[in-house]
């Protein structure tokens, strides 16, 4: 019996797919078209896809520049956050897109998650009210 590793399937279409990104912002570099935008969510998209967190924070960065109401790029850049384990930040970026969006349920469930990550950190720390503080953020973010 024989199988084949699928894992890295897909990464030449994500390669492929950010040098299609940057040429296009490259050749639009100078207009704030809709497009033009969403070139940089789509860049973002594919370094976040690649695990290149660093890139893809410059990507949606670049689109909340663009368009400050852009609640995709904001919940990506809190995702990436999320992703990295830098549950501090995330938590606030989250809470930024939920202000702009309160019934965002996958906003509401990685803030959560966050939420529940911060305490469990606080915990190891003996930060114990600070622990209690994010359990409840978390469920008051499920339950709201």
């Amino acid at each position: 019996m024989w199988s084949v590793d699928t894992s890295n399937f897909l990464f030449p279409t994500f390669v492929s797919s950010i040098y299609i990104f940057r040429a296009h912002i490259n050749i639009f570099n100078d207009t704030k078209m809709f497009s033009f935008r969403n070139s940089w969510e789509s860049l973002g998209d594919a370094y976040l896809k690649l695990g290149s967190f660093n890139a893809a924070l410059k990507s949606y960065a670049k689109t909340v520049e663009l368009d400050s109401n852009s609640v995709y790029a904001l919940l990506q850049m809190a995702r990436s956050k999320h992703m990295q384990e830098l549950y501090d930040e995330a938590v606030v970026e989250f809470r930024q897109v939920l202000n702009m969006e309160p019934d965002l349920l996958i906003a509401r469930t990685y803030h959560a998650d966050s939420c529940l990550a911060l305490m469990k950190s606080r915990l190891s720390q003996n930060l114990y009210g600070l622990a209690r503080d994010s359990f409840q953020e978390a469920v008051d973010s499920l339950t709201t």
